[in-house]
């Protein structure tokens, strides 16, 4: 039920179940599909939060497709059918008693989860989401995006260049889905 750079994390009795993967170039699972497609990679930049407070600058790749188009993600609904799609399909076995929450969000609510070294969302900042409604989801994000950070570059992750602050038109879009399952 997610498509591009937008995730979805699946609690279990408030555990996380399952966080899908992006649909993106550094997915290997990706890129080994688009290889038919005969796309091309574009160097660029992007960023991620490393604490509440670091945002480091990041290298990352643009999917250039053959018809000139660049996409961050290497799946989209929209484009003419152009990416093309290929769900990834996950069976949660659940019982009776069980209760089950489904968080999905857009790229602006994942891009304001920590990630470590490797690129991968920091488990205690994702199991958060488990406890919090939709509105406080949506809320902590934007309270994100918006608040200052110490902004560190790839060349020199160690060393603070400086800080910024985000205006509302300066921040990725932001939505989240909240499904809410429980026994009758």
């Amino acid at each position: 039920i997610n498509c591009g750079d937008s995730q979805v994390v699946v609690f279990k009795n408030g555990e996380i179940a399952h966080i899908s993967e992006e649909h993106t170039p550094t997915n290997m699972k990706e890129r080994s599909r688009l290889a038919a497609k005969k796309v091309s990679y574009l160097k660029s930049a992007s960023m991620k939060i490393t604490s509440l407070t670091k945002m480091i600058g990041v290298n990352c790749e643009y999917v250039n497709f053959p018809n000139g188009t660049s996409l961050a993600t290497t799946q989209a609904l929209g484009h003419n059918g152009m990416t093309g799609i290929a769900p990834d399909i996950v069976t949660i076995p659940f019982e009776p008693s069980d209760v089950i929450k489904v968080v999905i969000g857009s790229d602006g609510l994942f891009d304001m989860i920590i990630k470590d070294e490797n690129d991968r969302l920091v488990m205690e900042d994702v199991k958060l989401l488990g406890g919090m409604s939709g509105e406080d989801i949506l809320k902590q994000t934007v309270n994100r995006w918006l608040q200052l950070w110490d902004i560190y570059t790839p060349e020199k992750p160690d060393q603070r260049a400086g800080t910024q602050t985000f205006t509302r038109d300066m921040c990725d879009d932001v939505s989240v889905v909240v499904i809410n399952m429980k026994p009758f």
